[in-house]
């Protein structure tokens, strides 16, 4: 990880734990967190949890100086957005992978850039998460599963060996997910769902089992 200065993106609640990560990347003294990007412009010059909103992307471009930037965006289309705004800017930006102490990664584990890994994870072995794809607290990841990039798992999700999860999916609080089970890109759960069937790309399921959510 270079010693780079770091912003955040986004200061809601996401953003005050996603910044406290980066903290704990502080110890040395040699870097520092310059502040909040935002686009609401009510936001700009205000202080949120001890750090300035500094403005919206666009601020990264006038800044002129290499950055780290950790994007805190819960949503998984929207983060896909932003991240891709800012490699549009020209900018001299990295994305280092935000790993908590208190997650117990094992051997053979690949994680993406951007990737954010909280307190409590567990990854066994073999595993591949992709760019930019958020494991919340408590999340477990058995042998040979695969999170794809921009991906969003809640807290306590549990993939059981060799499930997947595809680009930009979304699994909801407790979800947990057969061996070989597949929840399709862009797809979502809802909390406490039990995957035993894989879920259709672009859909919404819930419940035990986990069902595709029918509109009225």
């Amino acid at each position: 990880m270079s010693n780079f200065d770091w912003v955040v993106v986004g200061c809601g609640g996401h953003g005050k734990e996603v910044a406290a990560l980066v903290e704990t990347f502080l110890l040395t003294g040699d870097t520092r967190i310059l502040g909040w990007l935002d686009d609401n412009e009510a936001k700009w010059d205000s202080t949120v949890a001890g750090l300035q909103v500094l403005g919206g992307l666009d601020w990264i471009a006038r800044h002129g100086q290499p950055l780290n930037v950790a994007v805190a965006i819960g949503s998984c289309t929207h983060r896909e957005m932003i991240v891709n705004r800012i490699k549009g800017l020209g900018a001299e930006v990295q994305f280092p992978v935000l790993r908590h102490p208190g997650a117990n990664i094992g051997p053979r584990v690949t994680l993406g850039e951007g990737a954010l890994i909280q307190a409590g994870c567990i990854l066994t072995c073999d595993i591949e998460v992709g760019p930019f794809a958020v494991l919340n607290i408590g999340v477990t990841l058995s042998h040979d599963a695969k999170v794809g990039p921009f991906s969003s798992l809640h807290p306590g999700v549990r993939l059981a060996g060799g499930a997947s999860v595809g680009h930009g999916a979304e699994l909801g609080m407790g979800t947990h997910v057969i061996p070989l089970g597949h929840v399709g890109d862009r797809a979502r759960t809802g909390a406490l769902a039990a995957v035993v069937r894989d879920v259709a790309p672009q859909t919404t399921s819930v419940g035990v089992p986990a069902r595709p959510l029918v509109k009225k």
